[in-house]
């Protein structure tokens, strides 16, 4: 922020380096539109993770080559960083990450995404100090120079930074500029007066006129004023710039301090016309290589020249950059260039990059930046030809660096189209050009003979190929096929051309002669030919109507190579390959994994890999094991639609593809040498759409998830920003996929529910040539609901074997009691029983003593026998209908209660009325209660027909709150308490109401009876 007030105009210098064509590198672009916070993006740096850092001035990113995940200011939220608009940003040799606002520095925990602000001595909040540079010394602390106040450095047991060089220098010695050296002992300023060096390791600061230290710098360019930029200072030379005090313009600047080498360049000079520039910084990459930029402008160094090449800046199309200033440049571990801009940033790498485009200049710049181009050619000298439809014939040298056309050929410019160019055995080069103009060519005697032969009738010659004889083969606009015959030529050029094949409207594609005898002639609509070299015979018309296994795709041949002794391959739409020992044909198309059916042209590269020009990309094939890439614009490809059967191979193994707008070159073996990727890294975890801190997560064994929260996206990256790699990631969880997924634009494994149970994701990378690193293994556990576990099972077992037991219990239990009151009943019985016969016995011994004295007293004990038997048999009676199970319920006691009241209403002067509840029917009572209810309820109704004289009584049973009530009312009885059998009654009642825990009342008055009885049921 402290070279903001410098506008570095250039323009005037001395010596200067000159100027190299302008290269244009294939950029990936990252905008408001792909993720980032801002498009003014000041600072690029990248952890020792790998994740890459950018400071905006709308937060601070993390970048993980998925993905950008962005961090602000909160007012409410003290541990969010302390501003939005971040300007430093380092990583100390504890591996923390600081950030630096103007007037704020802390550390922003990687793992939490938590920010701690770090004191400062003496830093007060009326009047802040505002940090202007930090960075890290020789043992990894963090050092920061403070505006007037001087170097601090941060003290770990204090925890705050502490004033090391605590001093306020000159007003004229203000830093315009601040740097650390290379192995980090030095902190450099640049001042309006000169250089001026703090030493970390000796505390001492060292400027003209006050040098303690042994320093080079100030030794050897004592002299040196108004350094406005230190770009970079190595253990013996330093790179700066300075800006002259009487005008001028800025200059960069070189010192070697061993070998006394100076350099003092221009970048005005070097491009004069492109106007204003500001000079930003420097970036030397880990290999050496030197980029320079700032306002407008980006240029590479090369020292072997002295020559700067400049970075096209200019939109073009996706791959392309284009800004107004570069604020910084950061080499990350890949080599790739990430350039910080004010339109996002861009993201580069000159050595990783294969394909290049080369537009169709001359060396003085005229002709057109874009234009078709249709052949090309390279002479045995290693020189390159490139035919262009309508502006002519290029000439570049085998590095394609733009030369003049040779003497001979200059004429063949603009308006020519040179559709194809083929150099013979002989060294000849011959060059078909419209209207049936063909162009022979000797580079030795720099010659070149034109001639329009009849034979070809003014047609274009499209197509020119040569058999292992030394014949040359024709291909022309309107169909036909000609051949010049060595022998029948006799050495001359302008004799021996016959036709072949007549024309026919189909524009001939591809002549190709295989080298086997034949020569096969691919035509646009009717299929196609194959000639015999020595009879001019057709041997073979191939076209979608011929037999099954013998016909092609499509009528529209683009393009024929022979891949092996037997096999011929047929660009026609599909890739068709013909086996020549069978004369079988089969089609590979997109069911076989083709990235499209609109295969143009075929070459093989050095390892047998081939590849595909198609109507949009480049594609790679393994044609055994049936692997394909595709390679489009994205990856540097700027015009990706390729001419019919254009490809040709290089010397040195480069291919070169002419398009519509330009040709474009690259070397196979750097895209085949992909090296093995690096295992996946997971970088986000979401569950239920909201990100989980991963480093958390990954710390532990397993990963346990709720049955009811088990939704989950899971994010993963290698941290390898080259795009030219094209890697991309499959993943698999056991116990889910039975296959593996392969990823698309995002990298990540989504799974809207996982049921309960534990999984495995399986991850892994793969290049572009089918290799794959070592899997990343996540282990998940998603635990089921309580009522789903095991101990919940075990438990459910346990109550239900209690349950069982409880209800065995209950049973016996019941059993048991049933059997007691059974048993209680039969011994009610037996002591009524043997009362009774003893009294019957007793009776019937004074009857017998009666019967002839007092006949009449005799007939009172027989009467009283009588009566006893009666009610003993009642009472057998009763108790053994009480113990027969069949009796078991409310209903059937009722209806002996019924039984008995009809009964009595035949014995005695009654009217019995029963109401009874219907829920009464359905009460669940013992035997003991039923028994003994029912014997209360014959003693009530006793006592009405012995007392009463009443024509009703009325008898109510029924249910009220878990009570069985039974009310008998006659309003005409009066009981005679002084009458025994009453009196009997009435205890018998008394009794059996205790037996059952019931309440019993009976009312008696000159109003009548009322007997109510109450039980719980």
């Amino acid at each position: 922020m402290f070279r903001f007030f410098l506008l570095l105009c250039l323009v005037a210098v001395c010596n200067v380096a000159a100027a190299q064509p302008e290269k244009q590198y294939v950029f990936t672009h990252f905008s408001t539109s792909n993720g980032l916070a801002s498009n003014i993006v000041r600072s690029v740096t990248q952890d020792n993770q790998g994740f890459i850092w950018l400071t905006t001035i709308s937060g601070l990113q993390r970048y993980d080559g998925n993905k950008f995940i962005t961090f602000r200011n909160k007012p409410s939220d003290p541990s969010s960083i302390p501003s939005d608009e971040i300007y430093h940003i380092t990583e100390d040799g504890k591996q923390r990450l600081w950030i630096a606002t103007g007037t704020h520095v802390g550390i922003f925990n990687r793992q939490t995404f938590r920010y701690e602000d770090k004191p400062i001595y003496g830093n007060t909040a009326e009047e802040p100090f505002v940090i202007l540079f930090i960075d890290q010394d020789y043992t990894g602390t963090p050092v920061m120079y403070i505006y007037g106040k001087g170097i601090f450095r941060y003290d770990e047991e204090k925890n705050q930074f502490m004033p090391v060089a605590l001093f306020r220098m000159p007003k004229e010695w203000d830093p315009i500029d601040i740097s650390i050296s290379e192995d980090r002992n030095e902190i450099i300023y640049g001042c309006r007066p000169g250089f001026a060096v703090y030493n970390l390791k000796t505390g001492n600061i060292n400027l003209r006129g006050h040098i303690e230290d042994s320093i080079p710098l100030l030794t050897q360019l004592d002299d040196e004023r108004s350094v406005v930029t230190i770009f970079d200072k190595g253990k013996d030379d330093l790179w700066y710039s300075t800006w002259p005090p009487l005008g001028g313009a800025p200059f960069f600047q070189y010192r070697n301090f061993k070998t006394g080498e100076t350099k003092k360049l221009s970048l005005y000079e070097a491009f004069p016309s492109q106007g204003y520039y500001e000079i930003n910084g420097l970036m030397k990459q880990s290999g050496g290589r030197l980029w320079f930029y700032g306002r407008s402008f980006i240029v590479e160094y090369l020292p072997a020249e002295n020559a700067f090449r400049k970075v096209i800046n200019k939109y073009r199309d996706e791959q392309s950059i284009k800004f107004e200033t570069a604020h910084h440049m950061f080499e990350d571990r890949q080599h790739n260039i990430w350039v910080s801009t004010d339109n996002g940033v861009f993201v580069f790498n000159p050595d990783a990059q294969s394909f290049f485009s080369h537009s169709l200049l001359r060396p003085d710049g005229s002709g057109l930046d874009e234009a078709p181009a249709q052949t090309a050619l390279q002479l045995k000298d290693g020189s390159i030809f490139v035919g262009a439809w309508g502006t002519g014939l290029y000439y570049f040298d085998s590095a394609l660096n733009r030369r003049p056309l040779p003497a001979a050929l200059k004429k063949y410019q603009a308006p020519y189209s040179i559709w194809d160019i083929r150099q013979s055995k002989d060294n000849t080069v011959w060059m078909g050009v419209q209207n049936g103009v063909l162009l022979i060519y000797d580079p030795v005697k720099q010659s070149v003979i034109e001639l329009q032969d009849s034979v070809f009738r003014q047609k274009t010659i499209r197509q020119i190929s040569e058999d292992e004889t030394g014949n040359i083969w024709f291909g022309t606009q309107s169909g036909a096929v000609v051949k010049w015959d060595k022998n029948a030529a006799a050495g001359s050029y302008r004799k021996g051309y016959s036709v072949i094949k007549k024309n026919d409207t189909a524009i001939m594609h591809k002549v190709y002669a295989d080298g086997r005898g034949y020569v096969w002639a691919g035509s646009y609509g009717k299929g196609l030919f194959k000639y015999n070299i020595h009879t001019n015979k057709l041997e073979d018309h191939i076209t979608t109507t011929c037999p099954p296994g013998h016909r092609l795709w499509n009528n529209i041949v683009n393009d024929i190579y022979r891949y092996n002794d037997s096999l011929i391959l047929i660009a026609c739409g599909s890739l068709d390959v013909l086996n020549t020992n069978t004369n079988e044909i089969t089609h590979i198309t997109t069911e076989d994994g083709l990235p499209s059916n609109t295969v143009y042209s075929i070459e093989k590269d050095k390892t047998g890999t081939l590849w595909l020009g198609m109507a949009h990309g480049l594609c790679r094939m393994n044609l055994e094991k049936k692997i394909f890439f595709v390679y489009d614009r994205r990856d540097g490809i700027s015009y990706d639609n390729f001419n019919p059967a254009g490809v040709v191979k290089l010397t040195d193994g480069r291919l070169v593809y002419p398009t519509d707008h330009n040709f474009i070159v690259f070397n196979p073996a750097s895209i085949a040498g992909a090296p093995a990727p690096p295992p996946a890294i997971i970088t986000d975890f979401k569950l239920a759409g909201k990100s989980v801190l991963v480093d958390s997560l990954l710390a532990l064994k397993k990963i346990e998830l709720q049955y009811d929260n088990s939704s989950v996206a899971i994010e993963f990256s290698t941290l390898n920003y080259i795009s030219q790699d094209k890697l991309h990631f499959h993943y698999k969880l056991d116990g889910i996929d039975k296959v593996w997924n392969e990823t698309t634009d995002i990298n990540q494994a989504v799974y809207s529910y996982l049921p309960p149970g534990e999984y495995t994701l399986h991850v892994k990378a793969e290049n572009s040539n089918g290799d794959s690193g070592n899997e990343t293994l996540l282990h998940i556990q998603v635990l089921p609901p309580f009522y789903a576990t095991w101990w919940f099972y075990c438990l459910v077992v346990l109550a239900g074997i209690g349950i069982i037991y409880w209800i065995d219990k209950e049973r016996i239990n019941k059993l048991l009691t049933m059997q007691q009151v059974r048993t209680e009943i039969a011994g009610n019985l037996h002591d009524e029983i043997n009362t009774t016969l003893s009294n019957i016995n007793l009776l019937s011994e004074m009857a017998k003593i009666k019967a002839d004295k007092d006949i009449t007293r005799s007939k009172e004990y027989i009467d009283q026998i009588s009566d006893k038997s009666r009610k003993m048999m009642e009472s057998m009676d009763d108790m053994l209908w009480s113990l027969d199970p069949a009796n078991d319920s409310m209903e059937k006691t009722i209806l002996r209660m019924k039984e008995f009241a009809d009964g009595l209403q035949n014995e005695y002067p009654v009217n019995i009325l029963m109401e009874v509840d219907q829920q009464v029917l359905s009460v669940k009572a013992g035997m003991k209660i039923r028994h003994e209810l029912f014997i209360i309820f014959k003693a009530a109704l006793m006592l009405v027909a012995q007392s009463g004289s009443s024509t009703e009584t009325l008898v109510n049973i029924d249910k009220e709150a878990g009570f069985l009530s039974l009310k008998v009312y006659d309003k005409t009885v009066v009981l005679q308490t002084t009458d025994p059998a009453i009196n009997s009654l009435l205890n018998e009642m008394e009794k059996r109401a205790v037996l059952i825990n019931a309440t019993l009342d009976v009312l008696a008055d000159h109003t009548g009876m009322a007997v109510v009885l109450q039980m719980h049921v």
